[in-house]
């Protein structure tokens, strides 16, 4: 016991130094609150400036998959549906009305009237038809719609969507952002879509300025001007708030809630999360195609540990790939940490005096720093000797979607609220290179029990296998579920209307000032 505690001590003590330092080689690249082009808060109250880790990795929707990306697609682009962020049910956006088919093998849409591009160009039928078949040709995005077979264009604002197979959460799925409705002449510099705001500017690395949309088919913006601003470092983000850099700080630590709390002009936005934290393994690179040496991995980490310092006290340790808040979610406790299990694991595999891994992470993400050297020192315990490396968001995601890493640090956000969405391109073999399965695992077992929960409608079978996949995936332990996260964000009083809800999306056309 008392070795357990000094090791644990130690541990603390190089957490805290790693953290302390990351934060102070990024507050001096941040240069404080309104250094390095930070503007101070206008005095007109139609401005809002936002501090977030990182701007998007691609503003053309069907070349992105991550959460950067997706906040500021959300204000440019509309898909066809939306998801009401308070119940997770699904709404209508360029979509007036729509109708399945008996069999679920077509799906009829009806588009508003009166929609116009930024650009002023008219969205009709045979935009959104072409639209659509650009996500089903994006090598990132395409799974989204990929059980579509053909789409049908029935007149100028009524297209049919017909499928390969029945695919019951066809609508969740065009709610994704990946789906979004683009111009033809769409691109990473030139994002032209229907949504509330038009992209003015980008400043790379720094900022984006976006502009509300005076001709959106929605009601009008509460505010005229974003300003979205990367600031790596979550101290930093609340600082900029705090000194009135800006007016809200995407994604706080969970260490400066109880200064957020304490301060009089600052209120904390707090939710139940659909992200989940993991580790992954390259299933393809030995020693990790042998289940012995994941399950030995497994058994040599603990958990409700990792959870709880890391995110301190704040969401939970994960119980499955897929959060409490998705449906068909199946909770499965995590293994007790049980070390010599563990080492006997690791001899029946041939590796008693273990072996040198790499542990990797986006360097954007401090808390991922506090669990890398966690789990480094875990690791040890059974003579794995892991080194750690960090990239920048973009390098990072290459080298994931690449299969370059061996463990890696990542998350992923069911952002259609549906299991679908979470398990499919995660966790069958379609899903790599280039798609969610950054394990690179495979087991036709599971496939086949995926593809037919999307194809069925009936309600209980669907629970029964998404059950049994969540169940496989916990035996395969080619993903080591970490932590359900909470949504945590700051905003200065004055803010209204700023709703945070499970998905992240959140729809700052609803935001003002009062």
């Amino acid at each position: 016991m008392k070795k357990r505690l000094i090791a644990t001590l130690m541990l603390f003590a190089m957490i805290a130094a790693l953290v302390a330092a990351c934060a102070q080689d990024d507050s001096a690249a941040n240069g404080g609150a309104g250094a390095n082009g930070g503007d101070a808060v206008p005095a007109v109250d139609d401005h809002l400036i936002v501090v977030a880790r990182g701007l998007a990795v691609n503003m053309h929707p069907h070349e992105a998959l991550d959460m950067n990306s997706a906040y500021l697609l959300n204000l440019v682009f509309d898909p066809l549906f939306r998801l009401n962020y308070a119940t997770m049910e699904i709404e209508y956006a360029l979509a007036e009305s729509s109708e399945m088919s008996e069999d679920a093998t077509s799906l009829n849409i009806t588009l508003r009237p009166g929609v116009t591009f930024h650009n002023g160009d008219p969205v009709n039928a045979e935009v959104v038809r072409d639209s659509l078949y650009h996500t089903m040709n994006s090598p990132l995005v395409g799974f989204l719609i990929s059980m579509v077979d053909n789409i049908e264009v029935n007149d100028e604002l009524n297209l049919t969507i017909n499928l390969a197979a029945p695919f019951a959460p066809i609508r969740r799925h065009l709610t994704h952002s990946g789906t979004a409705i683009i111009h033809p002449d769409t691109t990473n510099d030139n994002p032209i879509g229907t949504g509330a705001f038009i992209q003015e500017s980008i400043v790379l690395d720094d900022r984006v300025e976006l502009v509300a949309n005076e001709n959106w088919w929605g009601e009008n913006a509460g505010i005229n001007r974003i300003t979205w601003r990367a600031m790596p470092e979550g101290t930093a983000r609340l600082i900029e708030i705090e000194t009135g850099g800006a007016h809200i700080a995407w994604d706080v630590n969970p260490s400066d809630l109880p200064r957020i709390e304490a301060h009089d002009n600052l209120n904390v936005h707090r939710s139940s999360s659909i992200e989940t934290h993991f580790m992954a393994f390259q299933c393809e690179k030995a020693p990790f195609n042998d289940i012995r040496v994941r399950h030995a991995i497994a058994y040599a980490l603990d958990i409700p540990l990792l959870s709880y310092t890391a995110y301190e006290g704040t969401g939970s340790p994960a119980d499955s790939f897929l959060t409490p808040v998705v449906v068909y979610h199946h909770s499965i406790a995590p293994r007790a940490q049980n070390l010599d299990r563990a080492r006997e694991l690791m001899a029946e595999a041939g590796f008693a005096d273990g072996f040198s891994t790499t542990l990797e992470f986006n360097s954007e993400n401090q808390i991922y720093a506090q669990l890398a050297v966690m789990i480094a020192s875990m690791l040890r315990e059974i003579n794995i000797d892991a080194e750690i490396l960090q990239f920048e968001w973009g390098a990072y995601l290459d080298r994931v979607l690449a299969g370059e890493h061996e463990l890696m640090l990542l998350s992923w956000n069911t952002i259609t609220g549906d299991a679908d969405y979470g398990l499919f391109d995660t966790h069958h073999s379609s899903g790599f290179p280039f798609g969610g399965n950054q394990s690179f695992y495979s087991n036709p077992a599971t496939d086949a029990l995926l593809e037919e929960g999307r194809s069925t409608l009936d309600s209980a079978r669907r629970a029964e296998i998404y059950r049994l996949v969540q169940e496989q995936a916990f035996e395969a332990a080619n993903i080591l579920n970490i932590h359900h996260d909470e949504r945590l964000h700051a905003a200065v009083a004055s803010v209204r209307g700023f709703g945070v809800n499970p998905t992240g999306i959140i729809d700052l056309w609803n935001v003002f000032f009062g």
